[in-house]
């Protein structure tokens, strides 16, 4: 960070130079191998599954790419536009549909259940057992003016309070299936039954 030191620990061969790249990431190279540290689990040290012969040299760039000597000639290391956060290198899921909240965190509808990244952390809040979602396209995730979350999912709208971290559906007084549609500017839920009546609800 600029600050402070942080140790690293390896096996097998010395490591020969370390450099900083982008998204906070640490790298090194061995001779026979170049390393990616991740920032938020020091433990954790990825051998790059890439052979350029013997690593000779680096070059680093301010944007923080960077060039490489090696055996078999010169290679450019640069970040791709779209990446995962390194607090989701290990997430392999489906986004449905996500949201800003009103603190600056995001929130995504996944196939296993919520996603919440935000303050260089991430939260991984799974779907209540038994709580079949049917994600269909147009289904979105709203923000509500208490804090909470209205995530559509084909017709079984979902609400989430993060304070307690439960979920509950929302239901018709008179037992119709919705579909949730979308949201007004003052907050309020626009919901479709199956009868095909708009009914609106304010919560």
């Amino acid at each position: 960070d600029g600050t402070n030191w942080t140790g690293y620990s390896t096996s097998g061969e010395p490591i020969r130079q370390a450099w900083r790249g982008w998204d906070q990431t640490s790298w090194a190279y061995t001779i026979n191998a170049l390393l990616r540290f991740d920032p938020t689990v020091p433990a954790r040290v990825t051998r790059e599954a890439t052979w350029l012969g013997q690593y000779k040299d680096v070059a680093p760039e301010l944007s923080g790419a960077f060039w490489l000597g090696t055996s078999e000639g010169l290679a450019r290391y640069t970040p791709l536009l779209w990446r995962a956060p390194n607090m989701l290198a290990d997430w392999n899921g489906l986004v449905h549909s996500g949201i800003e909240d009103a603190a600056g965190g995001l929130w995504f509808a996944t196939s296993d259940g919520l996603l919440h990244l935000g303050h260089d952390r991430s939260q991984r809040i799974p779907w209540p057992d038994g709580l079949e979602l049917n994600f269909l396209p147009g289904d979105k995730i709203y923000a509500l003016p208490d804090g909470a979350l209205a995530i559509g999912a084909g017709e079984t709208p979902v609400r989430f309070d993060p304070g307690s971290r439960q979920f509950n559906t929302f239901t018709h007084p008179d037992g119709w299936r919705l579909r949730l549609l979308g949201q007004q500017t003052n907050g309020a839920l626009a919901f479709l039954s199956v009868a095909d009546l708009p009914h609106q609800d304010r919560l």
